[in-house]
């Protein structure tokens, strides 16, 4: 199928060419640049892409959340390593996993998570590295909620 050159913008009837641009990408503080294909207006207005015109966007994002996964996965380990320091010894990176993620394999499964709950998961972790303490609480509340 041949790609047409020109478009009409389908909502405000701006011309569109086909062409080249970079857009930033933006995830959880981190951004990217990616060199994307579509239809643009002159300017810096909104273009219409193909889905795989945006497959470097794509990519980029994919990276920022894989990036943002390890640094979570490594700050649970490094929180679990505290949290034994702290006479806390039976708690496992697994089962600290389960008690914020819900599931013993929930830091591994990161990569697929929404925002939102990677969100939450570093709060707690934040927290919980400020204030070790709160981990019973947290297992106590737990407790209740299966109860």
């Amino acid at each position: 199928m041949r790609t047409p050159h020109t478009r009409v913008h389908p909502v405000t009837g701006v011309k569109l060419r086909r062409a080249e641009r970079d857009i930033t990408v933006v995830y959880g503080g981190m951004t990217r640049t990616a060199r994307v294909k579509g239809w643009f207006p002159e300017g810096a207005d909104d273009g219409l892409m193909w889905r795989e015109d945006g497959a470097a966007a794509d990519r980029a994002l994919a990276e920022m959340k894989a990036a943002d996964a390890r640094a979570l996965r490594r700050a649970a380990r490094r929180i679990v390593k505290k949290l034994r320091a702290a006479r806390y010894e039976t708690l496992t990176f697994r089962g600290l996993s389960a008690l914020i993620m819900g599931t013993p394999g929930g830091f591994d499964a990161l990569d697929h998570t929404n925002f939102r709950q990677r969100h939450s998961a570093a709060l707690l972790l934040a927290l919980l590295d400020k204030r070790p303490e709160l981990v019973r609480e947290i297992e106590a509340a737990t407790s209740s909620m299966m109860a």
